[in-house]
């Protein structure tokens, strides 16, 4: 008890000595004494009703100052710390109003770096997530969420058929509401061409309460990256097959006697040649895609485009003599480039090879070359069969060949020549376009930013 509080005690207990004294000696006064003697114990009782009042204020001023604080912690706000004073008999309990605030800022701020922690964590998920409360509102999501389903999730706690337009996706919850399981399943999206793996997972907390947690994860990019592998395997199998039959056969053939025939021995012979260099072209073509794939880091230097498009020229020229294809070299002379000499290379080779192959008797090739805003451009045209507009987009795929039915021409070739140039252009950060018209040519272009 305080120094301030005892003193005003001890006024009310002289107050009260006094009054008991009055008393006694109301007894033997007289009419006049007795009023007197009634005035003063009235001013006394007077004083100590405000005595009491006073410590009553002061009592509960304290205790109102406590209440605020504690009402501050309740609410999450700081209140201002009490400093330490012998003058209050609260003294302890401020002192520990001021152990539990300071406690609790710190869990605060613990609380905060946790929260920072878990939404950052969020935000960079590769996976799409979605939390619904057993009032099957939406109280929890990320941006990869959002993302997926293909439009902005509110904050605010809304019905999570709001957000899902997925009939399989909706079944999947509903389900998990329903029966208290977990679920996990494939789903096509065939509006947007995705394909996400999604798990619906069931929790209850220490009262039972139900929570859902949906877990979306696009898979598109994986299952299409395994058919390529699939299709690849497949394509390369046939197309090693051939070759490899053909030399097989006719061995065979040879060491079954016809290799006594001079005739016969000589045009078996150039038959198994033949059949080599498609497959020694195959398997190089296929060694080639493979290492622009797991190439990392290239080297660049300046390279005259113009000389490198004439030397590419001149090796093709024999092919080129045969059809009677005219190649013509318009890229301006000192023409300088930065890029990697081996693979720009296999660029121009395969290009003017396809389009030499692929041309008409009489009908020419012709490469070009100009700069542009970001870079520069190479541009290799021909006179030859055109493309249909609807092949036009798969011709750099792997293996795939154009219909040449219309030219009744039929072209030998591994199939992987644009598909090599797309590979080589793409890991020096540029792009291939191809234009084209049935019967009257192909142009394709090389764009390469520098």
């Amino acid at each position: 008890m305080n120094k301030k509080r005892l003193k005003i005690m001890g006024l009310l207990v002289v107050c009260n000595l006094l009054g008991l004294v009055l008393y006694w000696q109301l007894l033997s006064l007289n009419m006049h004494q007795l009023f007197v003697a009634s005035g003063v114990t009235l001013i006394i009782t007077i004083i100590e009703i405000l005595i009491g009042e006073l410590l009553l204020v002061h009592s509960n001023k304290e205790l109102q100052i406590i209440n605020e604080r504690i009402n501050a912690l309740t609410d999450h706000k700081t209140a201002p710390a009490v400093l330490g004073t012998d003058a209050s008999e609260y003294l302890p309990l401020h002192n520990s109003l001021n152990q539990l605030q300071e406690m609790v800022i710190k869990r605060q701020q613990k609380h905060a770096e946790r929260n920072g922690e878990w939404q950052m964590l969020l935000k960079y998920l590769p996976a799409g997530v979605l939390v619904i409360n057993s009032q099957q509102e939406v109280v929890l999501s990320n941006e990869k969420m959002a993302e997926m389903l293909g439009h902005y999730i509110a904050d605010n706690q809304h019905h999570f058929t709001e957000d899902i337009e997925s009939a399989e996706l909706l079944s999947m919850i509903n389900h998990a509401i329903q029966f208290n399981q977990d679920s996990h399943q494939l789903i096509s999206i065939m509006a947007r061409d995705q394909v996400w793996d999604a798990q619906v997972r069931v929790y209850r907390n220490e009262t039972d309460l139900l929570s859902i947690l949906v877990i979306l994860y696009d898979i598109t990019d994986i299952l299409r990256a395994q058919q390529t592998q699939i299709d690849f395997l497949r394509n390369a199998s046939h197309e090693l097959k051939t070759p490899v039959t053909s030399i097989a056969g006719f061995s065979q053939t040879l060491l079954d006697g016809a290799k006594d025939d001079p005739e016969i021995l000589n045009d078996f012979l150039n038959e198994i040649n033949d059949s080599s260099q498609q497959l020694t072209e195959l398997v190089n073509d296929i060694l080639t895609i493979s290492h622009v794939q797991t190439q990392q880091n290239v080297t660049k230097k300046l390279i005259d485009l113009h000389e490198l498009v004439h030397q590419q020229l001149i090796k093709r020229q024999p092919v080129a003599d045969k059809i009677q294809v005219k190649l013509i070299n318009k890229v301006p002379l000192g023409f300088m480039v930065n890029a990697n000499e081996q693979g720009l290379t296999r660029v121009i080779r395969n290009l003017v090879s396809n389009a030499v192959k692929y041309n008409r008797p009489n009908g020419s090739v012709t490469v070009n070359a100009q700069k542009t805003t970001n870079g520069w451009q190479l541009s290799v045209s021909d006179t030859g069969i055109g493309i249909k507009p609807t092949e036009q987009k798969r011709v750099f795929e792997r293996f795939y060949r154009a219909d040449q039915s219309h030219s009744k021409q039929e072209i030998s070739g591994t199939g992987l020549g644009l598909a090599i140039v797309a590979e080589i252009v793409k890991t020096a950060g540029g792009t291939v376009t191809i234009g084209s018209q049935l019967d009257q040519g192909t142009t394709i272009n090389v764009n390469i930013n520098d």
